[in-house]
């Protein structure tokens, strides 16, 4: 799996204004996450520009480095994912099936899992979602910082809902598979020409 140099690491803490040391902890991934969430904008700009979006760490990494600019979730994602792995924690990009229109099985976002003393889902590119880790094997609702969050598991995979007055709504389903970043091309390149706002 990608990671990037020790010199773009250290930018990269200085792009989410994060301060070292860094503790492979609970702790220290949700400081980072918030952190991330703070610092660096979700945008599709190229895509409404018709520009094409690449997902690997050699686009993704100096758009957000030396251009100063935030991203969608491949973009984004798969960068904090380097960054984590970089830093020495035991990360897995997951690809996910956004179901805000109603279901579907395309995957169309990447979202992070991180395995501590237990996994944790960490996405810092879906938009108004969640800024704390949420425990992937933990029953009944939890803290999400923007609201309660639940895991629902079914045939297909696990369902990441936000609950609205007590009812879980579905985000997305994703299976607890690892990904490579060249496995979003597709997915990238179909949510490019639809013009999408994910």
């Amino acid at each position: 799996m990608p990671t990037i140099s020790d010199v773009d690491v250290r930018r990269y803490l200085d792009r989410i204004e994060f301060e070292l040391p860094i503790s492979i902890d609970l702790e220290t991934l949700t400081a980072l996450q918030r952190a991330h969430l703070t610092a660096v904008a979700f945008e599709n700009l190229d895509v409404h520009a018709g520009n094409r979006v690449e997902t690997g760490l050699e686009w993704s990494i100096p758009k957000l480095l030396d251009r100063d600019r935030g991203g969608w979730c491949f973009e984004l994602n798969g960068a904090f994912s380097a960054l984590l792995r970089s830093l020495g924690f035991d990360v897995l990009v997951l690809g996910a099936a956004v179901l805000l229109n109603g279901p579907t099985r395309v995957v169309d976002h990447a979202t992070i899992e991180v395995r501590l003393d237990e996994s944790w889902l960490v996405d810092v590119g879906f938009g108004n979602s969640f800024f704390l880790p949420l425990a992937l094997n933990r029953p009944g609702p939890q803290d999400g910082g923007s609201g309660e969050f639940e895991f629902l598991g079914s045939p297909e995979g696990t369902t990441m809902a936000k609950l609205e007055q007590g009812v879980p709504v579905a985000q997305y389903r994703f299976k607890r598979v690892a990904h490579e970043l060249t496995d979003f091309v597709p997915g990238s390149d179909a949510l490019h020409d639809d013009d999408s706002n994910h």
